[in-house]
Formats: structure tokens, C-alpha cells, sequence
């Protein structure tokens, strides 16, 4: 009997027999050579494998458009790059090696938010249908939520003295700019906040202090940056200042200046977090003209950062901390970093969206959390399991059916003539799931073991 299992080096999805468990395989698309898992052991790792897919084509995306790009031109060149590849040779079957067969053909169309390395989308459905895309933005996002216009955006507004910009603030964090010659100042290196950039941590005793690394600046091409910060990570934070971390790292090998002046940040000892996104722009036709950019994921510790340099007593300090208040970072901050890093893939949030809540899917145990289940916004109750994806509009009308199932409550979706899953959940926490709905919402509740019969949802305009 033939099973199917993605080949480790290329991700081609390869048929091979059951019976090869623990014999040596080898692709005949790229000639990588692998062990035949159990089927045991291939259904234990295929949920955790499908959400790090995910969260890799989520990040690939997130990198593009952080460059100017788009989501779907990230899509584009990873698929381009699977194009490009030499072509397959014949299948060697010498040494007793079984050889794996292509199972499916690829998918390459762009703008497939699946998992590229095996070729199977990931159903994106929304009430309207169901198709394989990215997730469409189904209210126009506010024009003013976090608008670097919003802000004050003079990188020089004082000329003697540091000062940090923001350019936008989201639930992926506060992108924060300031001038490249700032690094040449020391004290502006060491004026972090000494919490973690992920989690807010403020136990020095459970942090690691880490350079930030601009890629565009390493002389030599670097796909990621977090291998170069290894070098010079510091663990034991509350046993030195911030200006003896900086000495003993000095200045950055492979780097160019004064990028190889680098601001400590810190994360968690236990979190095995990536490296901080920064990068550099180019202002001009200056070289020395450069803007740098970092995006911090912890809107409170950007805010206690932005307070450091620019003083307390700036209007933007003000605003940034009521902004990351009202797009729900700190619901999202108090979320563990590792489930905030299994949301990320399929839980894209829209600009100015506020996040509400989460709640895990019974099927999966806590250390699972993140994997699947329900997320609650302002905007949209957003439901995913497995490789479904299913996002429903809090601002048009449908209803909303929970039924109790024993210990849990399945909750489903009408709307118009069609009725869809949209999770289920621990029965005792339905009455947190019913309080985390917005005001406004037009979702017609009908639980009948809770005393809520279907009505038509009342006619309200959203704040």
C-alpha cells in the first residue's frame, strides 16, 4: 500500500510504500536522499509540519512587503525558483535505495496562500464561497489606522539629539525609524528597554541581550540574520551594564559602518524566537542619507523605547501607547510567543483590525494552541483546522448557531442559503467565546441550551 510524504530536501510530494518505513529513500525530483517515516510517525508530525509550512510562506510574505513588494510576489519567486531548478535525472535504482514518486503535480499559480512546498492550497473560504487565494480584505481598511502620516515624521526634528519616528503600528508590532548616524551615538545603542522585544519580559535575569543586524548592511549576501546575532548574544544580562555588552561586542565583522555599530535588544532566554526585522533605506542620493527601520512586536516595550529616546512629553508618545491599546496588541501580547508564532501563518490580520481573543481547538492540546481553533477581531470571527481556513464577517448579517456536543460546542454559520463549520470549542468557555463579541456585531446567536433562539441581527453601525 502507498502512502504520501513530502521529500525533506525539496518538498515534492512522493508515494512510496508503507512497507519502507525505516529504509533510505530517494526523491526523483531532486535525488535528496531521506528515511521512510512510519505511518505512525507521519500522522503523529503532520499537523505541527503544516503549521511551520505555513508560517514560513507567512513570513516569506511578510519579508516582501516589508521591501515594497506583495505577499503574491513572494509566492511568485518561490515558485520561479521551483521552475528554475535542473531538471530531474532518471531514478537511480541501485544500493537498494527506494525512489519516491512524484505524487501530485505542482501548483504554481501565484497568489496561493497553501503550502508551496508540497503543491496543496490551503482553502480559504469566506461566506460568499470557497477559493484557493489569499485571504481578500473584506472591509476597506480605516484610512488613518496606523498612517505614518499619523505621526510626526521629521527624522532631523532634533538636530543634537537621537530621535526615533514611527512609521506604523500594527499587531505585528511598531515599526519604528531614525537616522543611520545615530548609531555612532553610544548612549542611543544602549537605550533599549531591558524587556523582551517579543513578550515584554522585564526579568534581566531571564533574558538574552542580542545586536541588531541589518541585513541590507552585511557585506557578504546573509539570508537570515539570526546566525550572525549568535555570535555575539550576551545570556547573562543582570550581571553586566548595557555599556559593557556593548564594549565586549564592539563592532560587527562582515558588516558595513556604522551598521556594524549595533543597538542591543533583548528576548527571553527560553523563547526561541527569530531575529528582530531590520533593514535600511536608502533617502535620496545620498549615501550617508539612510533611514533605518525596526520593528518591534511588543507594542509597550516600542512605546517605552520611543519614550527613552524622544522624551514623555511628545504628542507621539501619547498616541502611539492609545494605539496600542485600541488595535488589542495587549490582548495580543498576553498570548505565549509560541502560539502567537503558530496564529501568525493563517491569522492575517487586516491594517487597522483589533484583536479580541483566541480560543483553542478541543482536538488539540494546550501545547498545541495555535495550531488551530477560533480567533475573535473587531472585524470577523476567523476559524482554521488542519488546511481549512474559513473567515466570517462580523458586519454582515448571518447567524450563528452553537450546539452542545457533551463537553463541547460546535459552532456553525449560516448565511444566505449556505451553512458552514466555524469551530468548536470547550463548552465552558462559550459564555468568554459570547462576552469577546464585539458590539455591534450582526450575528444572530441561536443556542437554544443557553436560552438564545435565532433572530434577525439588530441593525448597528460598528465604532
Amino acid at each position: 500500500m502507498l502512502m504520501t510524504i513530502d521529500c525533506p530536501a525539496c518538498g515534492e510530494p512522493l508515494q512510496v510504500p508503507e512497507q519502507a518505513a525505516g529504509r533510505r529513500a530517494k526523491c526523483n525530483h531532486c535525488d535528496g536522499r531521506f528515511v521512510v517515516p512510519s505511518a505512525e510517525d507521519l500522522l503523529e508530525s503532520t499537523v505541527t509540519h503544516f503549521a511551520l509550512d505555513e508560517m514560513d510562506q507567512r513570513r516569506r510574505e511578510h519579508r516582501y512587503e516589508e521591501a515594497g513588494g506583495s505577499g503574491v510576489a513572494a509566492v511568485a519567486e518561490a515558485s520561479a525558483a521551483a521552475r528554475t531548478r535542473s531538471a530531474p535525472r532518471e531514478p537511480d535504482l541501485s544500493g537498494g535505495t527506494v525512489v519516491g514518486i512524484s505524487a501530485v503535480g505542482r501548483n504554481p499559480a501565484a497568489g496561493s496562500p497553501g503550502d508551496t512546498a508540497t503543491g496543496v492550497p490551503l482553502t480559504v473560504d469566506r461566506l460568499g464561497g470557497s477559493s484557493s487565494g489569499a485571504t481578500p480584505e473584506e472591509d476597506p481598511p480605516p484610512a488613518t489606522a496606523g498612517a505614518a502620516s499619523d505621526y510626526p515624521q521629521d527624522l532631523r526634528a532634533a538636530a543634537e539629539r537621537p530621535h526615533l519616528v514611527v512609521r506604523r503600528v500594527s499587531l505585528d508590532g511598531v515599526l519604528l525609524a531614525f537616522d543611520a548616524r545615530w548609531l555612532h551615538h553610544d548612549r542611543f545603542r544602549a537605550s533599549m528597554p531591558v524587556r523582551s522585544a517579543f513578550n515584554g519580559e522585564a526579568d534581566a535575569a531571564k533574558l538574552t541581550a542580542r545586536p541588531m543586524v541589518f541585513l541590507d548592511a552585511v557585506e557578504e549576501a546573509a539570508p537570515r540574520a539570526r546566525p550572525i546575532e549568535l555570535r555575539y548574544e550576551h545570556e547573562n544580562v543582570h550581571q553586566a551594564t548595557t555599556a559593557a555588552m556593548l564594549d565586549s561586542i564592539g563592532c560587527l565583522r562582515g558588516v558595513r559602518a556604522p551598521f556594524d555599530r549595533p543597538i542591543l535588544y533583548y528576548a527571553h532566554s527560553d523563547d526561541a524566537v527569530p531575529a528582530l526585522s531590520c533593514r535600511v533605506r536608502e533617502v535620496g542620493d545620498e549615501r550617508d542619507a539612510q533611514v533605518c527601520e525596526v520593528l518591534v512586536p511588543h507594542g509597550r516595550v516600542a512605546a517605552e523605547w520611543l519614550a527613552a529616546v524622544n522624551g514623555r512629553c511628545g504628542e507621539d508618545y501619547a498616541k502611539l501607547g492609545a494605539e496600542v491599546e485600541s488595535i488589542g496588541q495587549t490582548a495580543w501580547d498576553g498570548l505565549p510567543q509560541k502560539v502567537k508564532m503558530r496564529l501568525e501563518p493563517w491569522c492575517a490580520f487586516q491594517r487597522g483590525e483589533r484583536f479580541l481573543a483566541y480560543f483553542n481547538d478541543p482536538d488539540f492540546t494546550s501545547s498545541e494552541a495555535g495550531l488551530a481553533g477560533v480567533v475573535v477581531t473587531d472585524k470577523r470571527l476567523i476559524y482554521h483546522k488542519y488546511r481549512r481556513l474559513r473567515s466570517v464577517s462580523l458586519r454582515s448579517a448571518a447567524t450563528l448557531h452553537l450546539r452542545r456536543d457533551g463537553a463541547v460546542t460546535r459552532l456553525t454559520v449560516t448565511a444566505g442559503e449556505r451553512r458552514a463549520k466555524a469551530g468548536k470549542m470547550p463548552h465552558a468557555k462559550v459564555a468568554d467565546f459570547l462576552k469577546t463579541l464585539p458590539p455591534g456585531h450582526r450575528l444572530a446567536l441561536d443556542a437554544p441550551h443557553l436560552g438564545l433562539s435565532s433572530r434577525p441581527p439588530a441593525a448597528s453601525s460598528h465604532p
